[in-house]
């Protein structure tokens, strides 16, 4: 049986931070290692990497609503291939980037808005967020998908902890990059078996 939550609805799994510290590498070895232990499980990718947007070094209100759409399109997808989908960063991040670049007034506020409306309502379907506590310095200031200042990387950390508490989201934080995977795993597991265990009320009423 396939472990869910609504009804035919996948457990989704998040795992969450600013860019640059090793949220990728981390999302692919807890895929790999519930996979091995027989789970249902696939890898939900953050769309950065391919957006035509930010390779061109465009950053504006368009670029992360593309990134929204394409976020939550990326766990829908994962979620009808698998029970169990892990998921390299949230659209809370892009709600986090998008409060860095837009203004106080006009349509970019009114389209930043009205995904702050909807991340609250979607974010609901995000079992946990495993928030990595750490981040690596920029080897490559050249890279045009990500921004290299230490003090912007912050700020995204900040905007995403005030979502995540503002939407009342399930946070579980990470102590070290070394133990990461293991301790993703680890809780994962509890919370399938939780949710498997029969019940003391369903208990009483078989006996």
């Amino acid at each position: 049986m396939r472990p869910t939550r609504y009804g035919d609805a996948p457990k989704r799994f998040a795992v969450i931070g600013t860019h640059n510290a090793g949220k990728t590498t981390i999302c692919h070895g807890v895929t790999a290692r519930l996979r091995a232990q027989g789970l249902d499980a696939t890898y939900s990718p953050e769309p950065s990497r391919t957006s035509r947007f930010l390779a061109s070094g465009i950053r504006n209100i368009t670029s992360q609503l593309d990134l929204f759409v394409r976020t939550i399109a990326n766990e829908l997808e994962a979620g009808r291939q698998a029970a169990i989908v892990i998921c390299d960063r949230s659209i809370l991040e892009v709600l986090a980037y998008s409060a860095q670049m837009t203004g106080a007034d006009g349509q970019e506020a009114r389209l930043a808005k009205a995904m702050v409306a909807f991340a609250e309502e979607y974010v609901q379907s995000y079992d946990v967020l495993f928030r990595v506590g750490w981040r690596f310095p920029m080897a490559d200031s050249s890279d045009p998908i990500r921004i290299g200042d230490a003090g912007f990387q912050e700020a995204i950390d900040t905007s995403t902890d005030a979502f995540a508490s503002r939407f009342g989201c399930a946070v579980v934080p990470l102590q070290s990059p070394e133990t990461a995977v293991m301790d993703i795993e680890r809780e994962i597991l509890r919370r399938l078996a939780a949710d498997t265990a029969p019940s003391e009320s369903s208990g009483a009423e078989l006996m």
